[in-house]
């Protein structure tokens, strides 16, 4: 159900990226089919949505048909995968980072995002008083510990693909959100690390 809803979800975020792309508004989009063909068709980042889409229906459809645990892990192989689309759309201001800036995108996007799913998961084992809570809690503490590892070091090179110069990292924008964002994941680090001992 929940991938059903993401398929949705993206279609109607590629409706309007395609009208914010073409400086429109929806009726425009709609009002013309052959532009939003040519998006999927033609445009990397329509195509790459499209392949979203796909991905989010074929996990749709297979969460309803797969019992085995074999299964469940080809389900989570295509749901990783599927995470990856958007991370081939994005770039680097620098030209001689930008394969750089892609790959630690894409690294971030899936540690972030199963690290969020296994505490989500786990919230809900204890919301429902499931007596393997306690068993999956190990597995999924060391499972986390590497997945914010791997989201603060992407994020590191990621930030590093984007900044000119390290020294006026206070001139900019993007360089106060970087401190900003270092200090939320600091501290989420610390609260999970003291967390994870105590329990």
């Amino acid at each position: 159900m929940l991938s059903l809803l993401w398929a949705l979800t993206t279609a109607a975020l590629s409706i309007f990226k395609l009208a914010n792309l073409f400086s429109g508004s929806l009726a425009d989009v709609f009002a013309d089919w052959n532009i939003v063909r040519s998006f999927i068709l033609q445009v990397r980042m329509g195509q790459m949505l499209a392949l979203q889409i796909l991905l989010a229906l074929i996990i749709a459809i297979c969460g309803q048909v797969i019992g085995s645990r074999r299964g469940f892990f080809i389900v989570l192989v295509i749901g990783i995968l599927s995470l990856l689309p958007p991370a081939l759309t994005g770039h680097s201001g620098g030209r001689d980072y930008h394969q750089l800036a892609v790959i630690s995108w894409g690294m971030h996007i899936v540690s972030v995002t199963t690290w969020t799913s296994l505490v989500c998961a786990l919230s809900f084992l204890f919301l429902i008083q499931d007596s393997s809570r306690f068993q999956q809690t190990k597995l999924v503490s060391r499972i986390s510990l590497l997945c914010f590892c791997g989201a603060l070091l992407s994020g590191i090179v990621n930030a590093a693909t984007r900044l000119n110069n390290l020294s006026t990292i206070t001139e900019s924008d993007y360089g106060r959100l970087l401190i900003f964002k270092s200090a939320i994941v600091a501290s989420v680090g610390i609260i999970a690390a003291f967390y994870r001992n105590w329990l």
